[in-house]
C-alpha cells in the first residue's frame, strides 16, 4: 500500500512540474514589469519611501499568483476537470484531455 501512495506522490508530482514552470515563468514576467514601472517612475515617487515600495512588491506577488493561476490552469485541460483524473506511471496532463 504504502509503494502506490508513493507512485501516486510522484505521478502528482511529474504531472503538476509544468503547471509550476508555467506559473513561475508568469510570475517573473509580473514582476520584471513592476520593477521596470516603479525604476521608469522613480522620479515621481514623491514621499513614498523603499519601505512601502516593498509592500507594494509584495502585495502584487500575491494578486501576481491568483493572476498566474488563472492564466496557467485553463492551458493544463487535463486539470480543469480535476477530480477525474487517474494517477499511473504514465500520468500526463495531455493523456487526460479526452476526459
Amino acid at each position: 500500500m504504502t509503494a502506490s501512495w508513493r507512485t501516486n506522490i510522484t505521478d502528482l508530482a511529474r504531472a503538476l512540474a509544468p503547471f509550476a514552470r508555467l506559473l513561475l515563468l508568469w510570475l517573473g514576467v509580473f514582476q520584471l514589469c513592476r520593477l521596470i514601472l516603479i525604476a521608469a517612475t522613480w522620479p515621481l515617487r514623491g514621499d513614498a519611501t523603499p519601505t512601502l515600495l516593498l509592500q507594494a512588491l509584495g502585495v502584487g506577488l500575491r494578486f501576481d499568483l491568483a493572476v498566474g493561476a488563472a492564466l496557467t490552469l485553463p492551458s493544463r485541460s487535463g486539470w480543469v476537470c480535476g477530480a477525474r483524473i487517474r494517477f499511473s506511471s504514465t500520468a500526463s496532463c495531455s493523456a487526460y484531455s479526452r476526459l
